[in-house]
């Protein structure tokens, strides 16, 4: 006898499962398009990299073997639902005390750290530092650029801004002690004072500014406008009075709420978790913006190219400025004080003298942050 075996009747339940799963994969597959039709976005994730493109037609057969992982980068780093699904990732991880981001760390309170390129740990703790031959090589390059400005009418000041963790130490991970020997910055400062340079330091006055206003935030990078200020009246009390220039005061500036797109901060953008979190911040606005006029100097547009600021306020003092991304909060301070800014970036150079000799500056500020310093 021969039995006949099938498959019977297909079960509803069975089909209502099949059917979830292909529209939930279909939705994955198609989210990058539903994600852009809807509006939906969780904003721009800083990766510090370029996101992998569409891949080209393959022109060749060793292109066409590679086209298959060229799909996959472009799908893995363009995935519509990537920046939410990395964003609440980094989140839970930093309400958790820990960070996502292998460049960042999360401290105490949830204040957050930088610990990439010249910044880390050693650094701060004054375990790296610096060999007197090096330390010797520096003082002598600063000393040659402020001898060859004196000669030419020109004064010479430098401004390291503190790093964070510097001015908040207590905001640390508890694990993070500091280390006996003196971090390169003290050697510099200590040396400096020695050889006549013009050097300024701020960490005493930022430390102690800090018990009345905040001079540096849990997420951001960078000093405050309270801290650059107090920046600027270092710089301003360094060079001392100026005929015709009247540098601001605690009593003639008056801060104001900065608006969302200008809030500081830079590492919860790189987290990409800035969707969270709801924080506020103060800025100064120079009273001469509207009057002012910038002149770019080279085919590049961006805010860290060479550009000639004409301020509107009436002095000829002419001050250069040599900056990294700390002078950003500083630069209103300086706009209201001086007739005209030269402001190039430390990336084009820490002595463009170039531009110094072409527009002939009253002064020069090299400002960088201090774990740069030894470089410049």
């Amino acid at each position: 006898m021969v039995t006949k075996v099938g498959m019977g009747p297909a079960k509803e339940g069975g089909n209502i499962g099949h059917a979830a799963f292909v529209f939930v994969f279909a939705a994955i597959l198609c989210s990058g398009v539903i994600v852009r039709v809807a509006g939906l976005s969780w904003g721009n994730l800083i990766e510090k990299r370029e996101l992998s493109a569409v891949p080209n037609w393959p022109s060749s057969l060793k292109q066409w073997e590679e086209l298959p992982s060229a799909w996959d980068r472009y799908a893995s780093d363009n995935f519509g639902l990537r920046n939410g699904l990395i964003a609440w990732n980094s989140y839970i991880h930093y309400k958790l005390g820990v960070s996502a981001q292998p460049k960042l760390m999360v401290g105490n309170q949830g204040w957050i750290f930088y610990v990439g390129g010249d910044i880390n740990w050693d650094f701060f703790r004054g375990a790296n530092g610096i060999s007197d031959a090096q330390c010797k090589a520096w003082l002598d390059r600063m000393e040659q650029r402020q001898k060859w400005l004196a000669e030419r009418g020109i004064r010479y000041v430098i401004l390291p801004a503190p790093v964070k963790p510097t001015i908040y130490p207590e905001r640390l991970p508890y694990w993070v002690r500091q280390a006996a020997g003196k971090t390169i910055v003290d050697q510099l400062v200590s040396a400096a004072a020695a050889r006549h340079i013009n050097l300024v330091d701020v960490r005493q006055q930022l430390m102690q500014r800090k018990l009345q206003s905040a001079t540096y935030t849990a997420y951001d990078t960078h000093w405050t406008s309270e801290g650059a200020f107090i920046g600027y009246r270092a710089v301003m009390e360094k060079l001392g009075p100026i005929p015709g220039l009247v540098p601001l005061t605690r009593d003639t500036i008056q801060l104001s709420p900065t608006p969302p797109e200008r809030i500081q901060q830079d590492m919860l953008l790189m987290l990409g978790v800035d969707r969270f979190m709801r924080i506020q911040g103060v800025e100064y606005v120079p009273r001469h913006a509207a009057s002012g006029r910038i002149q770019f100097l080279t085919a590049r547009t961006d805010r860290d190219s060479p550009q000639l600021i004409t301020t509107g306020v009436e002095n000829t003092s002419r001050i250069m400025l040599v900056r990294d991304s700390y002078a950003t909060a500083m630069l209103p301070f300086f706009n209201d004080t001086f007739g005209s800014l030269l402001v190039t970036h430390v990336q084009d150079g820490s002595f463009p003298q170039a531009y110094i000799e072409q527009y002939r500056p009253d002064i020069v500020l090299l400002e960088v942050q201090k774990a740069g310093l030894g470089a410049m």
